[in-house]
């Protein structure tokens, strides 16, 4: 999911009749705004998403990939939202319960109970959540079953295993509520910003 953040021909040609005469004319004020507003616009992609996943901010951000930023050349910045679904071990009180996992994946949403789940060091190397997929009659569970004696289950009660996701970022980036109030947001900062970097300059003159 690629967010760009830009600035009309109309206002570019109003910064430049502003700054006639100095010496790289608009393209240093333009070039900061749209840099320090990327910066704020992933800062509030991260929060409109955590209002409706029930994960942090900083796990969000790791899925923000820095696509370019804005350099006298191209004067526009971005970033985009990429990624793996992120694993059920990413949301927010996550744990193991006696029946399986209790995962909470919507802040407005139930907290459920996913039967024969379990977290463990799965894929990379990395923490995670998966479940097995034993179809056969399962046995009573024994002493401490299904933690600290998981190895010494039956191969078949075992593997195999298959991680458990959530959402992907990007897709949830991507639905119209969200990318709508983070557009208005970049849209006010760089208005703001943008003020802000044009007095600075025009300050250098006097």
């Amino acid at each position: 999911m690629p967010m760009n953040v830009e600035i009309s021909k109309l206002d570019m040609a109003a910064l430049d009749r502003i700054l006639i005469g100095t010496k790289n004319g608009a393209v240093p004020v333009l070039v900061r705004a749209l840099n320090k507003t990327l910066t704020s616009v992933k800062s509030q992609a991260a929060k409109e998403v955590a209002a409706d996943l029930n994960v942090t901010q900083a796990r969000i951000k790791k899925n923000f990939v820095k696509s370019h930023s804005a350099s006298w050349k191209n004067p526009t910045a971005g970033f985009v939202a990429q990624g793996k679904p992120l694993g059920l071990v990413d949301f927010i009180g996550t744990r193991q319960v006696k029946k399986g996992m209790s995962v909470k994946i919507k802040k407005s949403g139930t907290r459920d109970i996913i039967k024969h789940a379990f977290k463990s060091i799965l894929w990379a190397g990395k923490e995670d959540v998966g479940q097995r997929i034993y179809e056969g009659v399962r046995k009573p569970a024994r002493g401490t079953y299904p933690y600290t004696a998981y190895r010494a289950l039956p191969f078949k009660y075992r593997w195999p295993v298959k991680r458990l996701t959530g959402p992907r970022i990007e897709d949830e980036l991507g639905k119209p509520s969200v990318i709508g109030a983070v557009m208005a947001h970049a849209s006010e900062r760089l208005d703001v910003i943008l003020e802000q970097e044009l007095n600075y300059e025009l300050s250098k003159l006097k």
